[in-house]
C-alpha cells in the first residue's frame, strides 16, 4: 500500500466528517487504474467503504456533469457505482461514490456475454438526449 501524505489524509477526513457520522479508519490510494483523478479507497470506522476522486478544484464542473450522467444512466437500467456528492474541499474538487467490490475490468478475460451486455448499457447511454457536448453540465444539459 502506497503511503499517503498529510494533506490528503486531512481533506479526506473532512470529506468524511461533512457527509458520515462515523469516522474515517484508512485511506489507500488506486494506482495506475485511471488517468485523470487521484483514485482513493476510504474506510469508516464502522467497516463502510467509499470511493473518493479528487483533482483540481477547476475539475468542479466536469465532477457535476459526471454525477448528471451517471443518474440519467442508473435510471435507464446502466449498473455503476451512485454517486453521493460532489464539491470542493480545501481547494479540490472532489467526487464520493459508492464502493463497488469486484475486479477491475482490466483484469478480466473478455467473453462474448461481456461485450453483448456491454453493447447493451453502451446503447442505452447513447440514448441520453443532451443539448451539446462539453466537459461541464451547462454545456450538455
Amino acid at each position: 500500500m502506497q503511503q499517503i501524505d498529510e494533506e490528503t489524509l486531512t481533506l479526506a477526513r473532512k470529506i468524511v466528517e461533512t457527509q458520515f457520522t462515523s469516522p474515517l479508519e484508512s485511506v489507500s490510494q488506486i494506482i495506475d487504474k485511471g488517468e485523470v483523478n487521484h483514485v482513493f479507497v476510504l474506510t469508516l470506522i464502522d467497516s463502510r467503504k467509499y470511493i473518493l476522486r479528487i483533482n483540481d478544484a477547476s475539475e468542479e464542473e466536469r465532477f457535476k456533469k459526471e454525477k448528471w450522467c451517471a443518474e440519467v444512466t442508473q435510471a435507464r437500467g446502466v449498473h455503476g457505482a451512485k454517486v453521493l456528492s460532489t464539491g470542493v474541499e480545501q481547494g479540490s474538487a472532489f467526487m464520493l461514490l459508492e464502493y463497488i467490490e469486484g475486479t477491475n475490468g482490466t483484469e478480466i478475460n473478455s467473453t462474448p456475454e461481456i461485450w453483448k451486455k456491454l453493447g447493451k448499457y453502451l446503447k442505452v447511454i447513447h440514448s441520453v438526449s443532451t443539448a451539446g457536448f462539453g466537459e461541464n453540465l451547462e454545456d450538455i444539459h
